[in-house]
């Protein structure tokens, strides 16, 4: 389940509050299966004392690529944005359940991180027009 809140005491997950980029929509679409109840607030900046909640594409932490020098790439060059940074961690988790074929994990979580996350990561990068 996902709900949208506007009380931080209530969410257990934070992201930027610009404008919506694909990476955090499929951040959370992702986040929204792995955890049961996810409650999402959306912010410009981010108050002391979140360390217990999920953050993502904000805070310069691990789930965030804004960062001076981003947060890391691919051997094959592509920056890992909010989503791929998410997809790395929880891609695996986000597969069992719903359902995946467990022989497969390892091919299905490559197979949709090449064909779909880098597509979605790229873009928000700027590396893909």
């Amino acid at each position: 389940m996902f709900k949208l809140v506007k009380n931080i005491e209530e969410a257990n997950c934070i992201t930027h509050g610009a404008k919506f980029h694909a990476d955090d929509i499929f951040s959370t679409v992702i986040m929204s299966t792995v955890m049961d109840d996810l409650k999402v607030i959306r912010l410009l900046e981010i108050p002391e004392g979140q360390e217990n909640k999920l953050i993502f594409d904000i805070g310069a932490g691990e789930f965030d690529h804004h960062q001076k020098g981003g947060n890391g790439e691919r051997e094959n060059g592509i920056k890992y944005a909010a989503f791929g940074l998410l997809w790395k961690k929880f891609g695996k988790d986000y597969l069992k359940k719903i359902g995946a074929n467990l022989e497969l994990i390892d091919l299905a979580w490559n197979r949709l991180d090449v064909e779909f996350v880098q597509f979605i990561d790229s873009i928000d990068n700027g590396q893909l027009n």
